[in-house]
C-alpha cells in the first residue's frame, strides 16, 4: 500500500503541475490573440514586436508550438473567436479601483462572470464601458536580471545608463529580489526600447522575456492607501478576478508601500 500511495501522490502532483501548465498555456494564448488581432495573416503578426515579446515569453515557458500557431491562426482569420479586447472596472475595499483586462467573444457572459465573482466578495463590477479605468495607464516593463552577486551602487549606475540608453522613464531595483532591475518605458517606447536593449546589453545583464511586457499601472496620483483589513480583502478578490479564464491582464491601485510599512 505504501508503493501505491507513492505513486498517487506523484499522479496528483503530476495533475497539479499539468493543469497550471495549462493556465499559463491559456493565459498566454489569450494575450497572443488579443497583440495579434487586424493583422491579416500570421506571417504580419509575427513581425510585431509586441506579438515577438509575447512569443518569447511563451518559448520561455515551454509553450507547444502548435498552440503558439493555433493561437496566431485564431487572431488572423477574422472569426468570433478571435476574441475583443473589453477593459472591466471593479470597486474594492477602501475605494480601491481594480482593472480586469479580458479577450472574450462574449461581452455579456466575461461581464456577468466578473460580477458574480465580484459580488461573491462584497464588491461589484461598476464599469464595462470599454475603456481602461483612468485610474490607470499602460506602459512597457523590462524586467533585467543580474549575473551573478548584485552590488548595489555599481549595479544602479550600469542600470541607469541602461534606461538613459533606451529612453526608459524610470527604473527600479525589485522590491522582492535583488537581483532583479525594472524599467519602465512609455507605451509606445516599449518595442523599440526592447530592440534597443539587445543591442548594448553587457554580459552582467540579461532580460527576462517571459516577464516584460506592455502592463497596466496605477497612476501615482491614483493610489490609494488602505487599512490592512481593506488590504487583505482586496488581495482576496483581486485573486479572485485574476483567476477568471478571460482575464489577460489585472491591476489595482492600492499603495502596497503602505501595505507593506
Amino acid at each position: 500500500m505504501a508503493g501505491h500511495s507513492h505513486w498517487q501522490n506523484i499522479r496528483y502532483i503530476k495533475e497539479a503541475e499539468d493543469r497550471r501548465r495549462m493556465k499559463i498555456f491559456a493565459r498566454l494564448s489569450r494575450e497572443l490573440i488579443s497583440a495579434a488581432r487586424g493583422f491579416d495573416s500570421e506571417a504580419d503578426a509575427a513581425k510585431s514586436p509586441r506579438v515577438m515579446a509575447i512569443i518569447d515569453r511563451a518559448k520561455g515557458s515551454n509553450m507547444p508550438k502548435e498552440l503558439i500557431v493555433r493561437a496566431l491562426q485564431k487572431a488572423t482569420s477574422g472569426g468570433p473567436e478571435s476574441g475583443e479586447i473589453v477593459p472591466y472596472e471593479c470597486r474594492g475595499a477602501g475605494g480601491v479601483i481594480i482593472a480586469v483586462i479580458c479577450c472574450t467573444d462574449n461581452k455579456n457572459r466575461s461581464k456577468h462572470t466578473l460580477r458574480t465573482l465580484a459580488r461573491d466578495l462584497g464588491s461589484d463590477l461598476t464599469s464595462s464601458s470599454g475603456q481602461l479605468p483612468f485610474a490607470f495607464e499602460q506602459r512597457g516593463l523590462i524586467v533585467l536580471e543580474k549575473n551573478g552577486v548584485a552590488f548595489p551602487d555599481q549595479d544602479e549606475l550600469a542600470v541607469m545608463d541602461l534606461a538613459a540608453c533606451v529612453e526608459a522613464e524610470d527604473y527600479e531595483r525589485d522590491p522582492d529580489d535583488d537581483l532583479l532591475w525594472n524599467i519602465f518605458t512609455a507605451r509606445q517606447n516599449f518595442a523599440p526600447a526592447i530592440a534597443k536593449m539587445n543591442e548594448v546589453l553587457t554580459s552582467d545583464f540579461k532580460i527576462l522575456t517571459e516577464e516584460s511586457k506592455l502592463k497596466i499601472f496605477p497612476k501615482e496620483i491614483s493610489l490609494v492607501d488602505c487599512s490592512l483589513e481593506d488590504y487583505s480583502k482586496n488581495l482576496e478578490l483581486f485573486e479572485k478576478l485574476g483567476e477568471f479564464e478571460d482575464a489577460v491582464e489585472i491591476a489595482h491601485n492600492m499603495n502596497l508601500q503602505v501595505a507593506r510599512d
